[in-house]
């Protein structure tokens, strides 16, 4: 059989549903630890405090703050209310179960009805749990720390979701859900805006209204005027004006290349650029720009060739990279999203490239890749089917097989029986 045993196992509904209860059952216990161990220095707090704050018609943005207040839109502290009606501990608990523990769950499910809508007719069972291995890590930083990206994860794999199946009413609804809780999803909308064009931008303005209006509602118009108002300037303002954390867990770009060139003295690390404060932020701001430019670049050129053609796995995956990458702000947690880049990338050299991978993968490791071939032909194939071609080894005692094989492989030298002899071209 050329199935893993243990996925066949899983293929079966019962076992796949037997091991969920299981671990349900185990998170049941974890989240009710992580409820109860939640304090008031936790984002949690932030989230439960606001929501409360919001229900009682007072400030949800406090000013200043470089870290440690509320960053999301009035339409998330709208939501946080529903939190805040529970005691503390218990809505942590609640929160850390249902939200993060049951969209872990829903994240992996939408994940998989997406591979079968980009890979139709292939098991798509496989990708799926590397990239629940590769992913489990953030995770799991979003579980123990009940942070609040789970929702957005959601509501953008839904808007995916529905976006392959055609229905773009839906698509706009859950991309706005996430842009409105927490601006990230923004970029899907704007590039889907612009592959479908004009025609729609009425359609996602008037979906748009309602999370717009509604914390209006709750709050009347002066207050929720200057919701939106605390909101620039709490956080939209600072980060538009290059703003960056520099905590340890924060990954995107500008973080990384904020803390080359300053080091860290509690690790005794050395900086190892030297740039001044000005000329750092002018480096940050042109590969920001410089990546962008490709990358919208890259979609403007694919709408203008092919106007009919839908974005496809690979433009979803580049969209979640850009927001990782290229934020002042990215921390570990907030690479839950890496889940359908695993997922989509390993359903790609499965399905499309699983032999490519096995040889060129572990290139220059300490591994030797051995593969089984039908024939001499095949294995001319599969050898001229590298990116890599400097050198080349055949083995046997055939001098005229090696001399007519050797022929027909693409590389710049080939050896005979062995492959650690400087050529002396």
């Amino acid at each position: 059989m050329n199935k893993i045993c243990s996925l066949n196992i899983l293929n079966s509904k019962k076992n796949i549903w037997a091991v969920f209860i299981l671990i349900s059952i185990a998170f049941l216990f974890l989240a009710y630890g992580q409820g109860f161990r939640e304090d008031v220095n936790g984002d949690y707090y932030i989230y439960y405090s606001t929501g409360g704050n919001f229900f009682q018609n007072k400030t949800i943005y406090t000013q200043g703050l470089a870290d440690g207040g509320f960053t999301y839109p009035p339409f998330a502290a709208m939501l946080f209310q529903i939190i805040a009606i529970f005691p503390f501990h218990v809505s942590a608990f609640l929160y850390a179960y249902f939200i993060n523990f049951g969209a872990w769950f829903f994240s992996f499910v939408i994940i998989f009805k997406i591979l079968h809508q980009l890979f139709p007719g292939k098991d798509c069972l496989a990708p799926l749990l590397l990239a629940f291995i590769c992913s489990a890590r953030f995770y799991w930083h979003n579980f123990i720390w009940t942070q609040a990206n789970m929702p957005v994860l959601l509501a953008t794999l839904l808007g995916i979701f529905y976006y392959l199946k055609g229905n773009y009413t839906r698509s706009y609804f859950f991309l706005l859900f996430g842009c409105f809780f927490k601006i990230i999803p923004v970029v899907f909308l704007v590039c889907i805006a612009l592959r479908r064009g004009y025609k729609d931008w009425g359609k996602i303005i008037l979906l748009a209204l309602p999370f717009i209006l509604l914390p209006f509602v709750f709050r009347g118009f002066s207050r929720g005027i200057n919701d939106w108002v605390d909101y620039y300037n709490a956080f939209l303002k600072g980060f538009s004006q290059g703003q960056i954390d520099t905590h340890l867990i924060s990954m995107g770009i500008p973080s990384f290349l904020t803390k080359l060139n300053t080091g860290n003295q509690d690790l005794q690390i050395q900086p190892i650029l030297h740039f001044s404060s000005s000329s750092l932020k002018k480096l940050i701001l042109f590969i920001q720009l410089f990546i962008s430019a490709v990358f919208f670049g890259k979609i403007i050129y694919g709408i203008i060739k092919e106007k009919s053609k839908r974005f496809c796995g690979i433009d979803f995956c580049l969209m979640l990279l850009i927001t990782l990458l290229l934020s002042g702000r990215v921390w570990e947690h907030h690479h839950v999203s890496t889940s359908f880049i695993y997922a989509y990338l390993f359903s790609i050299l499965i399905h499309g490239g699983y032999k490519k991978m096995k040889y060129v993968l572990l290139f220059f490791g300490p591994v030797v890749g051995i593969m089984q071939v039908s024939s001499d032909e095949e294995a001319v194939q599969l050898m001229n089917d590298s990116e890599f071609g400097l050198t080349s080894a055949i083995w046997t005692a055939d001098v005229a097989a090696a001399k007519a094989i050797g022929d027909k492989v693409e590389t710049g030298t080939v050896f005979m029986n062995r492959c650690d002899y400087l050529d002396p071209a």
